[in-house]
């Protein structure tokens, strides 16, 4: 919380009372919490180096449809709160990250569920074009509860998208962008035009239709739309 409110006054960047190993650990630490949904003490618990092998493991694209389908379930489940907490305050890097990883090309894949039974799991299994329509929604799932979090507070007082002033959240999202890589690091080989590069990915995986005609994916598409029209502010790359 105290990081969250430091980036939020700073604008994200990083404050210089942290450093760098510190700031990257605390990263991960919330994109953990979110795809994972473990508790932080937990997770702290592993040492750097457990959370870096934990963090390598959880940014493989084939892991993309299962965490999708875990930010999506939280909708329905009493875990909305929790997740959206986190991904309201995840660092540049971190929502970079999990942006890059949700644009990841969908694979089949299964998860399990507590069952009945002698076993007492359910495995469910999804093909390739199901992924596809949880890693959309996941997508546009994560910027509402952002811009969800502009009107609790959650970003500072200022409660409006601006272009010419713009607030702590459109920092977040445009820097994020730009960070969409599998190591939340700016790419060095096109830093100028990073920005551009990468919310035209976001865009044509939003485009992309999967063919199996859930009313929830077109709402969430509209819905992305809706959200990155405000949140997204070029001036705010960096």
């Amino acid at each position: 919380m105290m990081l969250h409110r430091a980036m939020v006054d700073n604008n994200y960047v990083q404050p210089d009372w942290i450093d760098d190993d510190a700031y990257h650990s605390m990263g991960r630490l919330g994109y953990l919490a979110t795809t994972t949904l473990l508790n932080v003490g937990l997770l702290a618990a592993r040492g750097q180096a457990g959370i870096e092998r934990l963090y390598s493991a959880m940014t493989g694209g084939q892991n993309a449809g299962p965490i999708a389908f875990e930010i999506v379930e939280a909708i329905r489940a009493e875990r909305r709160e929790q997740i959206a907490s986190w991904v309201q305050q995840l660092t540049p890097e971190a929502l970079g990250s999990l942006l890059y990883l949700l644009i990841s090309n969908p694979q089949e894949f299964e998860v399990e569920e507590p069952g009945r039974g002698r076993s007492g799991v359910n495995r469910q299994r999804f093909n390739a074009q199901e992924a596809l329509d949880f890693q959309q929604i996941a997508i546009a799932n994560c910027l509402g509860w952002i811009v969800e979090g502009v009107t609790m507070n959650v970003y500072g007082p200022l409660c409006r998208f601006s272009r010419e002033t713009p607030t702590p959240s459109q920092y977040l999202f445009t820097k994020a962008v730009v960070r969409m890589t599998e190591n939340g690091q700016p790419p060095h080989d096109y830093p100028d035009s990073a920005y551009q590069n990468h919310k035209s990915d976001l865009d044509k995986f939003m485009d992309r239709i999967s063919g199996m005609g859930d009313p929830q994916v077109a709402e969430s598409k509209t819905r992305y739309r809706r959200y990155v029209a405000g949140l997204g502010t070029e001036i705010c790359a960096g």
